[in-house]
Parts: C-alpha cells; sequence; structure tokens
C-alpha cells in the first residue's frame, strides 16, 4: 500500500508523519501508536549525508562507525541491492546524483535497521523528496 499526504508548505505534513512515527509528542490530545519499524527519510537527509559522510564512497559510509564486523566485501554486496555496482559503490558521495544519494541514504538507514533488529522494517516514510527521485529509484519504489 502506498500513502500520500498532498498540501501546501506549512500545512503540517510534516509534523504529521513526525507525529505518527512518535518523533514529536502532542502537545494536545492522546496518540495511540503500536510498535512497528520503519525507515524515515527527513527533507534535509541528502544534505546532512553531503555534510557527515560527503567525503566518503558509499562503501565507507555504509561501514562508518561499525568496527570490523561490516566487511569492504559484505559493504560492496549490500550496495549492489541498492543499484551500485563497480566503481560507483566506491565513488564519493559528493560526486553521486540526487537520484543516488536517496538510494545510498535509504541502503544506509535499511542496514542500520536490518543489523538491529535482524527484520526488514514494515514501513518506508519519505518527507519530501520527489525532486531527488531518479528513473531507478521510482522502479525499486514502485
Amino acid at each position: 500500500d502506498k500513502v500520500l499526504l498532498h498540501g501546501r508548505n506549512g500545512e503540517g505534513k510534516s509534523t504529521l508523519v513526525k507525529l505518527m512515527l512518535g518523533q514529536l509528542e502532542a502537545t494536545e490530545g492522546e496518540i495511540r501508536r503500536r510498535p512497528f519499524r520503519y525507515v524515515y527519510f527527513p527533507q534535509d537527509a541528502l544534505l546532512t549525508l553531503i555534510l557527515q559522510f560527503g567525503q566518503l564512497s558509499g562503501v565507507d559510509c555504509i561501514r562508518h562507525g561499525r568496527g570490523d564486523d561490516v566487511t569492504v566485501a559484505k559493504a560492496r554486496t549490500y550496495l549492489g541491492r541498492f543499484g551500485f555496482k563497480g566503481s560507483l559503490a566506491v565513488s564519493t558521495i559528493s560526486q553521486l546524483s540526487a537520484g543516488q544519494r536517496v538510494r545510498l541514504w535509504l541502503a544506509r538507514e535499511y542496514f542500520d535497521s536490518m543489523q538491529d533488529k535482524k527484520l526488514a522494517p514494515s514501513l518506508l516514510v519519505m518527507d519530501e523528496m520527489t525532486e531527488n527521485l531518479d528513473v531507478q529509484t521510482v522502479d525499486a519504489l514502485v
């Protein structure tokens, strides 16, 4: 299933999403949630990716902060699932297109989720990212 929240800027779409995910608490009323696993792509995801990892390769981005448990081979294999094959997996993040950065962000977030819980997330939430999608990403999401 797919759900679209549509509205003009400043009408509260991002706030509603953050409330649903438990990243914000309501100032009034009550929100009831059941536990679930999700991956969240915030509005500033690509800027954060560049600022934190811009000079690293995709492989190094996946391995960053994970010690020796994640080998180069394991990171390359995992990135291949997201379309990062050959030299693309070792390209500097700042050289990637916006669509490739979206896929890298998603790969990193899914990798984190899978490592912690051993199960895939049941929900993917993407906030304000239509201008950053490339054909490969759209095909993968559809």
